[in-house]
């Protein structure tokens, strides 16, 4: 597993935004498709993803470029768009920020105890 982690730590800066850029519009599409079915949960992946990768203004710009699709999705879906609808969008995009927040101390947590982890990589 310790290749795995430096492997995709390797990806040039590049490849994460194009990935998770394509990973929000596919799942905008899903969300596009499923209806009245909220998928929130995986609009996380790509948050978390851009966040831990890329650094944390990418992923804040993820959470509300997720939040951006998510309204154009349920706009889309729904007959009536209503103010409930609005709140609605924006409690997910509050959550999306929320966890690139997360994401980032996590990070951070993980980054500054590497040095004192003991070496498992051989075991």
């Amino acid at each position: 597993m310790p290749q795995m982690r430096n492997f995709m730590g390797m990806l040039p800066g590049w490849f994460w935004v194009v990935a998770v850029t394509l990973l929000v519009f596919l799942l905008g599409i899903i969300d596009y498709e499923t209806g009245d079915y909220s998928i929130i949960v995986f609009y996380m992946i790509p948050v978390v993803l851009g966040t831990w990768f890329t650094g944390t203004r990418f992923g804040i710009a993820v959470a509300v470029i997720s939040g951006f699709v998510r309204l154009y999705a349920d706009y889309e879906t729904y007959t009536v768009f209503s103010s409930a609808n609005y709140v609605n969008v924006a409690e997910d995009t509050l959550f999306l920020l929320i966890i690139a927040g997360l994401t980032t101390i996590l990070r951070k947590m993980f980054r500054g105890n590497k040095s004192r982890l003991p070496e498992t990589a051989g075991k």
